[in-house]
């Protein structure tokens, strides 16, 4: 299939300025996480707990760009550690370092990162992390093809499916595939969730897509 060989595209900006900015916000001590919140100055409007709860905070959808921005520029080893800090979790991402949930948005953002990793570099090691969050995606398909929002949850996202559109297509094309077996069932879960897209989100009449199923 040649649409499955075709290179992953580079944008056409400079991302050289966004990378040293990204790279500059302070990482939380002892791991290779970045703050998602600068709360060195107590804003006043903001109450003492959730100050406190932001310190130390880190978004995943945060970390997934940070190991996304790497992989683009070249700056495989920043990827690598905040790629293995998800494997070694030894569970699907949560939504971030304080928040135990499991939301399917964020757990996608870091198997895009693994696999664009895994395919920059034809390292094998994410191959783990990738097929966990494969798994996890796989046993939230609905009949219809859409992926549902979280683990026990009955509404469904729209750009969560976007997302898990892109996770399936990444996984499918990088070379170091899981296994045959894994690679046939992201491409049928690929198959579904574009159709649900297309078929039950886009609102042809307006043009746009819905936000969601009960979201």
């Amino acid at each position: 299939n040649q649409s499955l060989t075709v290179p992953i595209p580079r944008p056409q900006v400079d991302l050289v300025p966004y990378a040293r900015w990204i790279e500059a916000q302070s990482r939380i001590p002892g791991t290779p996480l970045v703050r998602s919140f600068d709360v060195s100055q107590r804003d006043p409007q903001v109450d003492s707990y959730t100050h406190f709860f932001l310190q130390d905070f880190a978004n995943t959808y945060d970390q997934a760009l940070v190991a996304i921005d790497a992989v683009i520029n070249g700056n495989l080893g920043r990827a690598r550690e905040i790629l293995a800090y998800y494997q070694n979790l030894g569970r699907v991402p949560s939504r971030s370092n304080k928040e135990p949930g499991v939301f399917s948005g964020e757990a996608f953002w870091i198997g895009i990162a693994a696999v664009q990793y895994t395919h920059r570099t034809s390292d094998s090691q994410f191959l783990p992390l990738i097929e966990r969050i494969g798994q996890y995606a796989l046993g939230l398909q609905q009949a219809d093809g859409r992926i549902l929002g979280g683990p026990n949850l009955s509404w469904t996202s729209t750009e969560h499916n976007l997302d898990a559109l892109s996770f399936f297509f990444f996984s499918i094309l990088t070379e170091l595939n899981i296994n045959p077996q894994s690679r046939q069932r992201y491409q049928q879960a690929q198959r579904g969730v574009a159709q649900w897209l297309a078929r039950s989100a886009y609102m042809n009449v307006e043009g746009r897509f819905q936000r969601g199923q009960n979201d």
